[in-house]
């Protein structure tokens, strides 16, 4: 593994998977027996675009070599000669069970673009010729290889028989190959290079894990009638994992680089026609304002869903309703399994979108909450309030059914009109947890996070579409929120760094969030006083943009993207940096001897 790991660093790190045909010019095909690739599109646009961010994040003022990392790792691994600084560059992880004559070696192919070729050999000094190939010793670690030529680019692997001949490929089509042509870096899982190999494994596990859970529960009286809901619901699960692995055809994993920032994208695509291609296609994302109804304010996280609730019903019944078939058969015990599954098909059913905004908490650490929320349900407002208080209710029926002998338990209590504001009536559901021991982590961690009270919410119906939740809200702030969802505020729309950082994500997203540094920044510190009692020192600058996160559907395949601005990176440095300085100005202990103590690890850069 070390002579590969060192010579794909000198490669610039990153993986990819190339094709017969096409092999000899670009890759844009994948070998049959191939599992994942990363693959770089233009190494020298691509180094000085990472140098270039290197410089804004201020990393290349320690190593100037950075500002073309490039260029570094041609040095590094004194590959001067006959390499293609604009073409291609990529690693091919193979399938191990396919790799002939493995003795031991990574089955890793290593793809550089080449110029020439003669030249390219020449980097190595100890080059011998061995039959078509040639026997280098490959750099940084001082351990045999083999290069073949392939076309315009330089084959090397650790196993000769990789590069001995070119693999069996199969050209990348649809909304991969688009990805695998317009990303700086690509990865590319290839599912039909190991579909087989999965879909046996997991069938295997199956036969293993469902009938020994049914063994065990038989062995606890108080369990064993619950059974045959756990063989159905473990049943649902291995299901659930047999469409991911036999109707996915490609998965990618793109980066693009830009002096804006980092922009990541997910994209998993699905074989047409298959029960997976057939719910992503026909999502249809209602047309609403997904970030609307929430008050202003400095949040932490804020965003919002469109949900297609037809669909999602769908998904929901195809999922649980074995399960509650399984529940039906036990009478009487199973009627809060029934319940639980019922009360979450009909707040899906009933949901068309929804906002949400968490904020920093207020009040002293330790004795207050973490942080605030706010959630705006869209729908049938009325159903929605009946199945939020069943699931509540039956959730903490369906964990108490499983609960482990001496384990804590949570406990929901429903308070109906509590508290009227604004002339709406809120409901107060609190969830605590009951029966743990005076350290219990679970409990201490419920108390560093809702406050000794447990968490609790409150819960109105603004109108017939809109339904309001709050925790940890002063009246004023209640009052505010359900002005905001009457009027469907939207306080994000004005701002023109959520405005620049939306820009980046992709069209017909139903699903929408924004991280905002600064509020998370400062809710970590608020963390860090709860658990250590000491507040972060360090700050980041104001005004930092927010990273923006999206889930989105495009024909058959399901993307989630990320932007990450640069500013945000650079910010991080900082804070790192300053953390760094601040730990370094420390005074040291001594030890018995009145010696200081040497630094710990961590105290500096």
């Amino acid at each position: 593994m070390r002579p590969v790991l060192g010579l794909a660093s000198a490669a610039a790190g990153l993986l990819v998977l190339a094709g017969q045909t096409v092999l000899a010019q670009s890759l844009t095909s994948v070998p049959d027996n191939a599992i994942v690739m990363v693959k770089v599109n233009n190494l020298d646009q691509t180094s000085k675009k990472l140098g270039d961010l290197l410089q804004q994040w201020g990393l290349a003022a320690f190593n100037p070599a950075l500002s073309d990392p490039l260029v570094a790792l041609e040095g590094m691994a004194n590959l001067q000669q006959g390499v293609n600084r604009t073409g291609e560059g990529a690693v091919i992880l193979v399938n191990p069970t396919t790799v002939p004559d493995a003795q031991g070696a990574t089955p890793l192919i290593i793809m550089l673009p080449v110029s020439d070729y003669d030249a390219f050999i020449k980097n190595f000094p100890d080059a011998q010729a061995d039959g078509e190939l040639t026997m280098i010793t490959l750099p940084i670690h001082n351990e045999t290889g083999y290069v073949a030529k392939w076309g315009t680019f330089a084959a090397i692997s650790p196993n000769r028989a990789l590069v001995a001949q070119k693999p069996k490929a199969t050209k990348v089509a649809g909304l991969a190959a688009k990805e695998m042509q317009e990303r700086d870096v690509v990865a590319y899982v290839n599912f039909p290079g190991f579909r087989n190999q999965a879909a046996s494994g997991l069938t295997m596990v199956r036969g293993l894990a469902i009938p020994s859970i049914e063994q065990a529960m038989q062995k606890k009286p108080d369990q064993a009638k619950y059974a045959p809901v756990a063989s159905a619901g473990m049943t649902q699960i291995f299901n659930g994992l047999d469409h991911v692995v036999n109707e996915t055809q490609a998965m990618t994993l793109g980066i693009d680089l830009s002096k804006g920032g980092l922009q990541f994208s997910y994209m998993a695509d699905f074989v047409p026609e298959s029960y997976l291609a057939t719910k992503v296609a026909g999502w249809k994302t209602p047309q609403t304002k997904m970030v609307s109804g929430l008050p202003d304010g400095k949040y932490v996280f804020a965003g919002g869903a469109a949900i297609d609730n037809n669909t999602m019903s769908q998904l929901v019944e195809d999922m649980a309703g074995p399960v509650r078939a399984a529940a039906l058969t036990i009478g009487d015990p199973g009627k809060p399994i029934v319940g639980y599954i019922d009360a979450i098909k009909q707040a899906v059913s009933s949901t068309s979108g929804q906002s949400f905004g968490f904020n920093v908490g207020e009040g002293e650490v330790g004795k207050t909450p973490l942080f605030e929320t706010v959630v705006v349900s869209r729908g049938d407002a009325d159903k929605l309030v009946a199945a939020q208080k069943d699931v509540a209710l039956y959730q903490e029926q369906f964990m108490k059914l499983f609960q482990m002998t001496g384990q804590p338990a949570t406990s929901t209590k429903i308070v109906p009109a509590v508290k009227s504001i604004g002339g709406i009536s809120f409901d107060q559901v609190t969830t605590t947890i009951e029966g743990g021991r005076p350290n219990d982590p679970g409990q201490k961690m419920m108390e560093m996070l809702y406050g000794p009270n447990g968490f609790s919410m409150l819960i109105g119906k603004v109108d017939a579409k809109t339904l309001l939740g709050v925790s940890n809200k002063q009246d004023a702030q209640i009052q505010a929120a359900i002005t905001a969802a009457k009027a469907g505020a939207e306080p994000l729309a004005g701002d023109a760094q959520v405005k620049e950082a939306s820009a980046k994500l992709p069209p017909n997203s139903f699903f929408t969030m924004f991280v905002f540094p600064e509020q998370l920044m400062r809710l970590a510190s608020r963390a860090s006083q709860a658990i250590s009692g000491t507040a972060l020192q360090t700050k980041l600058p104001p005004n930092v943009q927010p990273i923006a996160i999206s889930g989105s559907t495009d024909a058959t395949a399901l993307r989630f993207s990320v932007y990450v601005p640069s500013s945000v990176v650079q910010s991080g440095v900082s804070v790192v940096m300053q953390e760094a300085m601040r730990r370094n100005q420390q005074p040291r202990r001594a030890n018995p001897q009145g010696q200081p103590q040497p630094a710990q690890p961590g105290q500096g850069l």
